[in-house]
């Protein structure tokens, strides 16, 4: 869990640009989690400590490679309450992502959300791969709902997860690595192969995320 938090992280050059390297753990393409987080980690060092992070909207331009890459991060607003910074990663000259992230003080007020559906516990279910579990994630696939007599889903992917090893007490490592893993989910894919794995090439496009509060990745 230390190895991802700290490959996420960006430095800041003197000139205000953020460098970073995307690792070689997922073949001759970076998976588009690593390039989301790395984005975030870049945006979340430009704003106060007291702005966190609350909706990202990215928008993959192209495959990143493992090796070096720059992040630009332009200021587009800083109000009262809350401040927008624009990220652009940036290899060999080429852009792979641009995201938009919106930050937000901390504020309280009413809260709502709809219950949580009925799900069997995460001790309940197998690990997600035969072997155990896959560093550094605890993963317990649920399956998909069962069908309406329409023959949709409510939702095509289920699952549990929490890292193995507990998180650096930062927000910005929890906030960091809640956006890795929302790139886990194989959703894009799943209405077509929900009983196998495998059969199907899947990319990240375009990525939306919602903060409702810091995550906390060390739990289910």
């Amino acid at each position: 869990m230390q190895d991802l938090v700290d490959t996420i992280a960006t430095t800041r050059d003197a000139g205000g640009r953020f460098h970073a390297v995307a690792p070689e753990w997922f073949g001759d393409r970076v998976f588009g989690g690593m390039v989301v987080a790395q984005a975030l980690h870049a945006a979340i060092q430009t704003v106060d400590d007291d702005r966190r992070p609350h909706s990202m909207h990215a928008d993959f331009l192209g495959a990143l490679r493992p090796g070096p890459l720059e992040l630009e991060v332009e200021s587009l607003r800083d109000g009262r309450t809350f401040a927008t910074r624009q990220v652009t990663s940036i290899q060999n000259g080429r852009r792979a992502l641009r995201a938009t992230v919106s930050f937000h003080g901390d504020d309280y007020g009413d809260e709502y959300q709809l219950p949580m559906p009925e799900a069997p516990a995460p001790e309940e279910m197998p690990w997600l791969s035969d072997t155990g579990p896959g560093p550094p994630f605890d993963m317990r696939d649920i399956g998909p709902t069962e069908p309406r007599d329409d023959g949709t889903y409510r939702s095509t992917r289920r699952y549990w997860a929490r890292s193995l090893g507990p998180l650096p007490d930062e927000p910005i490592a929890r906030f960091t690595v809640a956006a890795f893993m929302s790139d886990m989910t194989g959703t894009s894919f799943r209405p077509y192969s929900l009983g196998e794995w495998g059969t199907h090439t899947d990319a990240s496009i375009d990525h939306a995320l919602w903060f409702h509060r810091e995550p906390r990745f060390d739990e289910w």
